[in-house]
């Protein structure tokens, strides 16, 4: 049913820790407990938005309508996204001088 090289990709997928693990077990290393479970907190709701998403099927509308011809909309969508996080990227890096 499935290949050796699927199953052992997954496999390896599976056990590396992803940023959101490892983000919140530093906070408890360094922070404490109410620090990692609020950054688990964190990292689930930001997870939650992307699962809705799926779950009614907008991401796959997203793909299609990118395919489809429709490719303004995403690319307004991403260069607004974009704009936001460099200004507050150039925010941070005023603030910290």
């Amino acid at each position: 049913m499935f290949s050796t090289e699927f199953l052992l990709t997954s496999l390896v997928v599976v056990l590396i820790p992803g940023t959101g693990v490892i983000y919140t077990i530093s906070n408890g290393l360094f922070l404490g407990r109410k620090a990692s479970i609020a950054a688990a907190a964190g990292c689930t709701a930001g997870i939650i938005p992307h699962l809705t998403a799926s779950i009614l099927g907008l991401s796959a509308n997203l793909v299609r309508s990118r395919v489809a011809g429709l490719p303004k909309l995403i690319l307004i969508l991403q260069r607004s996204f974009a704009a936001v996080f460099a200004a507050m990227g150039i925010k941070l890096a005023m603030t910290s001088r």
